[in-house]
């Protein structure tokens, strides 16, 4: 069973719940309808294989077999990162927590942590919240991963979300943010926008946060993570002229087309279909 020491996590407004924290208050947060929309998408996603396959080049930058005192994993799904993390850099800590709206992907992540032994001397902490103020104590957090959240958040929201990740992240941190920030001058990004509009997808998920490379440089500069963790990098996706799928149907010459023109460093940040942000390991 999972335990959660107080000395890192204000506990009053939580319970636990066959080894997931909740929120007291949870089923009456005005979010819920988002909690909705994901536990669908979810339980469409719940005969897949978990998956140990390795994630983007930036994870090739935490050191193999580094020790952290605590990791936070927001929008930790069933544990694909942790699994990377725990199983293939051989990564450990004193305490990991992971956090997610889906109460579907956590009680799959309980299956996957058992059956892989994920994170085996930690103290292995799942809770089931929406993106929100955050139950750990300032500073007491040393490395924070996320992956495909913050693309979902308005820009109010998520300038919260990364204050509360500088409040508890410790001073000269390590953080993970893959594939959360879209670029708005992407011409795929602009041309896939039209798209989905028409498409309306039924999980409400089609309008996808886009930000510039200027927006993002205030978004982490504003929430105080830049002077807190000073050593980080905004690293551009790959350069996308066309969408990679036009009404489901894949468009094959497209990455020829972006050797093609062979943009310049300057164009490939304007260019590139999103921007990942990652501090020193």
């Amino acid at each position: 069973m999972p335990t959660l020491k107080k000395s890192q996590l204000q506990l009053n407004n939580f319970q636990l719940l066959n080894e997931i924290f909740f929120p007291k208050n949870y089923e009456a947060d005005s979010r819920l309808n988002l909690k909705q929309i994901w536990e669908k998408a979810a339980l469409q996603w719940e005969q897949t294989t978990p998956s140990q396959k390795t994630p983007k080049e930036i994870w090739e930058n935490i050191p193999t077999g580094k020790h952290f005192d605590s990791i936070l994993d927001l929008g930790c799904g069933y544990g694909r990162h942790a699994a990377y993390l725990s199983k293939q850099k051989k990564i450990t800590c004193n305490r990991y927590y992971g956090i997610d709206i889906s109460e579907n992907m956590l009680r799959r992540m309980l299956t996957f942590h058992k059956a892989y032994n994920l994170f085996s001397s930690s103290d292995f902490s799942l809770i089931c919240m929406p993106m929100g103020q955050l139950p750990f104590e300032d500073n007491s957090i040393e490395f924070v991963i996320s992956s495909s959240v913050f693309l979902h958040l308005e820009k109010q929201q998520l300038s919260k979300n990364l204050a509360e990740i500088a409040r508890v992240i410790k001073p000269g941190g390590v953080f993970i943010f893959e594939d959360l920030f879209y670029n708005r001058y992407c011409p795929a990004n602009i041309l896939d926008n039209v798209l989905r509009k028409v498409r309306k997808s039924g999980l409400n998920l089609a309008d996808l946060k886009q930000y510039s490379l200027r927006e993002i440089n205030w978004l982490l500069k504003n929430s105080q993570l830049s002077q807190k963790c000073p050593q980080y990098t905004i690293k551009p996706h790959k350069s996308a002229l066309l969408p990679e799928q036009l009404r489901g149907v894949d468009i094959s010459a497209s990455p020829d087309i972006e050797r093609e023109v062979n943009p310049s460093k300057f164009l490939k940040g304007i260019l590139a279909s999103g921007y990942c942000v990652y501090s020193k390991g």
